[in-house]
């Protein structure tokens, strides 16, 4: 659903009446089931006849579709090497408001982060100038980028020295890097962030449930969670978190492999595999001095 937002949905229509020469352009969601939804066209072309380019009309149309953290995840993972990709999209992921994506495509968010990293790293004030833009020759986007807040009349004297006038202005505070500690309980997972100390519930966003959460760990942006719940075939899962780290989007099985009669209990991440231990069911009157030691799996990630 977040692909057919009304701002991607409108690009889409406008590109297929320019692609199509077509006189009217409308579409509709169509709702299969709860996690998968359908955008269907109608185009009404000006010809009798139509030659479609189908590779090139279906590329365009997954790019315009993309949502707007997608399109700056591929772009952050293309423009790095190795991890890095990976390490800056993890910290900017839930670092752009609303009104920033509204504003900034992302392949100039790149830029910002950017020169965000050098801010962070030198701790000095930075100036960065776009433009001109080829809808509006005489305009350019001075981009100031500092840890404190500042305000329009300190830059005056670097604006005028560089004969520019001041046509709009617009502040964004982002927050960079923040730390999310996550943590598994009996009802699900919660959310606690490092700085100010507030809780949130993580919320699945789907037709399955964070309940009876015991092992939890990290890797590459996901968090493996192990659910020992007979009702669950006490499963080991990996699960995709939105840009905020508050919602969880999609969840994914891992085939465990334990024997028959062991549950799994806790989880860690090292080296491309997911290491789970597993034991027997304790109870009441489980003989703990003869308990056997636990079994640890081995399942590649």
């Amino acid at each position: 659903r977040d692909y057919y937002s009304r701002d991607a949905v409108r690009r889409m229509e406008s590109y297929l009446g320019r692609f199509l020469s077509a006189q009217h352009v409308s579409s509709r969601e169509v709702h299969f089931y709860s996690e998968y939804v359908s955008l269907h066209f109608r185009v009404v072309p000006q010809d009798d006849q139509v030659r479609i380019d189908v590779d090139a009309l279906q590329k365009v149309l997954t790019d315009l579709a993309r949502p707007w953290e997608e399109k700056l995840r591929l772009l952050l993972l293309r423009g790095a090497e190795g991890r890095a990709g990976l390490d800056l999209w993890n910290r900017y992921a839930g670092s752009f408001p609303k009104d920033y994506k509204e504003l900034i495509h992302p392949r100039f968010a790149i830029r910002d982060v950017r020169a965000i990293e050098q801010l962070l790293a030198t701790g000095e004030d930075g100036f960065d100038l776009w433009g001109p833009f080829q809808e509006r020759q005489e305009f350019y986007r001075l981009q100031f980028y500092s840890l404190k807040e500042s305000y329009l009349n300190e830059l005056m004297p670097f604006l005028e020295n560089l004969a520019l006038a001041v046509v709009d202005e617009v502040d964004f505070f982002l927050e960079v890097d923040g730390r999310t500690i996550y943590v598994a309980h009996a009802e699900g997972l919660s959310a606690i962030d490092a700085a100010t100390g507030a809780v949130e519930r993580v919320v699945p966003q789907g037709d399955f449930t964070l309940v009876s959460a015991d092992g939890l760990s990290w890797a590459e942006g996901r968090l493996i969670l192990v659910q020992n719940q007979p009702s669950l075939n006490n499963r080991v899962v990996w699960i995709e978190l939105d840009a905020t780290g508050r919602q969880a989007t999609h969840l994914h099985h891992l085939n465990i492999g334990l024997a028959e009669g062991l549950d799994p209990y806790t989880s860690a991440v090292g080296d491309g595999f997911v290491f789970v231990t597993a034991s027997p069911p304790i109870d009441a009157e489980t003989d703990l001095e003869v308990f056997p030691p636990p079994a640890i799996v081995r399942l590649p990630f």
